[in-house]
């Protein structure tokens, strides 16, 4: 009979096979830097190095943000290849971290770039302009809003 030490350690190895893992938030050397440009919107105010810790932060969250798409999750790297975790990155971006939504032309174009890529092999549909996820018509139906207000 195998002893109760072995049991558990049956579980939770079956266990971790199964569980989430949160991706590594530092830029690993040679990948695609996905974050160019992002959470620096203090830079002027606080300086480079509080700028920096920013930048750190948007990071933590996309990869904590990054770790429930599934299964188990996504990574950075996996979103070059996976429609679905490219779909999941560009969400991420946009509202993974209260810090600051990390959409800008840089991270656009790396969107379009795996999307036609992935495209080669699969279907990908992934809305690489309008990850924020608003359609432009609430954007056009708050300011017609707005201005008759002001001109009333």
């Amino acid at each position: 009979m195998p002893s109760m030490r072995y049991l558990l350690c049956v579980m939770s190895l079956s266990l971790s096979e199964t569980q989430r893992v949160i991706p590594d938030w530092r830029q690993i050397p040679g990948d695609v830097n996905w974050f160019t440009g992002c959470g620096l919107g203090n830079r002027e105010i606080r300086g480079p190095i509080a700028a920096g810790l920013e930048q750190n932060k948007v990071r933590k969250h996309v990869a904590v943000c990054l770790s429930h798409c599934g299964p188990p999750s996504c990574t950075l790297k996996d979103a070059e290849t996976d429609c679905a975790c490219l779909r999941c990155t560009m969400f991420c971006m946009s509202r993974g971290s209260y810090v600051d939504a990390c959409l800008n032309n840089h991270t656009r174009d790396l969107c379009l770039d795996y999307q036609k890529y992935i495209n080669s092999t699969e279907l990908c549909e992934v809305d690489c302009d309008a990850a924020a996820g608003l359609p432009f018509s609430v954007f056009l139906t708050f300011g017609l809003l707005c201005s008759s207000f002001l001109f009333a």
